[in-house]
């Protein structure tokens, strides 16, 4: 399960993670979370929020979440959702961990696709552990759908891992990929990048041109995108809602930080649904790190007395997953002649996809799941669902800061009336760890807020800029012939060299705004752009 490290620098391994120490423990009390739950619609079941064509899919949302009742942020987003008014286009839905976000975009577009109102949509996520996981999910949902209803729904995934051949002497992945991309699914799961870079390169393919025409769309855990993709994502909703009016765009997050001006710069005119998440009590406690593998050892020792519970360990350095996962297993077979190494597991982006499937498999399977303590770099961090962690430790202060802190303390689920107790451990030779160790007001406080920084992107950068050229040009909203001659090679296309020079056009082109167009300054020219309007104009000497 896990794959071994062999170090010359015993000196350094043992000062990371000692397997044993003399130093005694010294607990810091951090922070103490009551339990939470949103409000349930005790007095409206599914049937009731659900149109009489689809009213058998109620019987698949009560088999999904063992219940015969929604919670009213999930009843308003599917009354807001299926809405014949015009104006019910856009939604932000801020809804705690496991408050049932999925649920409440998925089951709209579900219910259109049922009618027939859509023959596509869209679901966007930040990574490619988060977009395997919620493809599990979406998989259980429309096999309910077909036993229930008898139709079926076709599903796929599109990011960097399909196409690729994983397993030698098998059928390549390239074949999964062709069938996506010329027979597109009902509903396609992608990370944003790869659909992105598509567009850029201006690959034309059945599945981009579904995309392009689509009217639903979903971004999930939005508050994931930062910088230059969170700009593109932006500019890409702009730009596909200028060419589709009609489409329903929902963005969805567990932890954005003052929603409402967040929704009035980045999706305007969005209706916004807000709620609690669901969890027990939890407790948040700090230790120093040279109690790590003995702390471990203990818990993986109580964990073996609790079927299919697991502790699960963040750790930001990939060498360092491995480096503990080989000093824990030394120290609990020297304790333990039964000790099984399989139940110890590392998963990091740098394993190939079918090895972090096969350790996600393992933590699916409830009380049937071997392993008692799975090691893990930022990729679960995101909204992964795993039911069964019983204790979430995080060594030392990401990288991230407070975005890292509310997102892996978030991975510990538990049902109100439980109770769960969360662990950092610091290096207090770290000037990060050292700085929260001394100030835990500041970390109880991000706990108890629990909410990510704002989103931060560039607005006026000639990046976007060529970035936005790309996306009006692939969408036929504008005809920049004659500002390709201006700024490029006659013969090339566009999009392929903006792809290929960006500095160029970085020195060229400055970003400006002007009652709305867009204003491009070059070697004493204006191109005035709005829209299938070019009109160029010498500038006064």
């Amino acid at each position: 399960m896990i794959d071994r490290i062999i170090t010359n620098k015993k000196s350094l391994v043992e000062e990371k993670f000692p397997i044993k120490t003399t130093k005694r423990r010294e607990w810091l009390r951090i922070a103490k979370l009551p339990s939470t739950k949103p409000a349930i619609e005790s007095e409206i079941c599914w049937k009731d929020i659900l149109p009489k064509e689809v009213e058998s899919l109620a019987s698949v949302l009560e088999t999904l979440v063992n219940s015969s009742y929604p919670f009213k942020h999930q009843k308003k987003a599917l009354e807001y959702l299926l809405s014949s008014e015009k104006e019910n286009k856009n939604l932000i839905i801020n809804g705690g961990t496991y408050s049932g976000k999925s649920l409440s975009f998925s089951v709209p577009g579900v219910v259109k696709l049922l009618k027939g109102e859509i023959d596509f949509m869209v679901l966007f996520y930040p990574s490619k552990q988060l977009l395997m996981d919620q493809f599990e999910q979406v998989k259980k949902f429309v096999v309910e759908v077909e036993k229930q209803t008898g139709v079926r729904l076709t599903t796929r995934m599109y990011s960097g891992d399909v196409g690729r051949s994983i397993i030698l002497g098998k059928t390549s992945s390239k074949k999964e990929l062709y069938e996506t991309e010329n027979y597109p699914p009902n509903i396609l799961l992608a990370t944003f990048d790869k659909v992105w870079y598509q567009i850029l390169r201006g690959n034309k393919n059945p599945l981009i041109e579904k995309i392009m025409n689509c009217q639903y769309l979903v971004f999930d855990e939005i508050h994931a995108f930062e910088g230059f993709a969170a700009a593109i994502i932006k500019l890409f909703i702009h730009v596909h809602k200028t060419k589709n009016p009609d489409c329903q765009t929902i963005l969805s997050s567990a932890t954005i930080d003052r929603v409402s001006d967040f929704g009035d710069s980045f999706l305007p005119e969005s209706k916004i649904i807000t709620c609690p998440p669901v969890r027990g009590e939890q407790e948040f406690i700090g230790i120093t790190r040279e109690h790590t593998v003995s702390l471990l050892a203990e818990l993986w020792k109580e964990l073996e007395t609790i079927p299919g519970k697991t502790c699960l360990v963040f750790v930001d350095s990939k060498e360092d997953i491995e480096l503990l996962a080989d000093r824990l297993c030394t120290a609990l077979k020297q304790e333990h002649d039964f000790f099984d190494e399989r139940t110890v597991a590392v998963i990091h982006a740098d394993m190939p996809y079918l090895q972090r499937k096969k350790v996600l498999d393992e933590l699916q399977k409830d009380k049937q799941n071997n392993i008692r303590i799975v090691i893990s770099s930022s990729v679960l961090e995101l909204g992964v669902n795993i039911q069964n962690i019983q204790t979430v430790l995080n060594i030392g202060i990401p990288i991230t800061q407070k975005d890292g802190i509310v997102q892996r303390m978030a991975r510990n689920r538990s049902k109100p009336g439980e109770r769960r107790v969360n662990i950092f451990i610091f290096d207090l030779a770290n000037a990060r760890d050292k700085f929260y160790w001394e100030h835990k007001e500041i970390l109880k406080e991000i706990l108890e807020t629990n909410a990510c920084n704002p989103i931060l992107y560039p607005k006026r950068n000639a990046k976007v800029f060529a970035g936005i050229l790309i996306l009006l040009i692939r969408y036929g909203i504008t005809d920049f012939r004659e500002i390709m001659t201006f700024y490029l090679k006659e013969g090339i296309l566009a999009h392929e060299l903006a792809r290929q020079q960006y500095s160029r056009l970085v020195t060229q082109m400055i970003l400006k705004k002007d009652k709305g167009k867009l204003l491009i300054t070059s070697k004493g020219e204006e191109l005035l752009l709005e829209k299938k309007e070019l009109v160029r104009k010498e500038q006064d000497k």
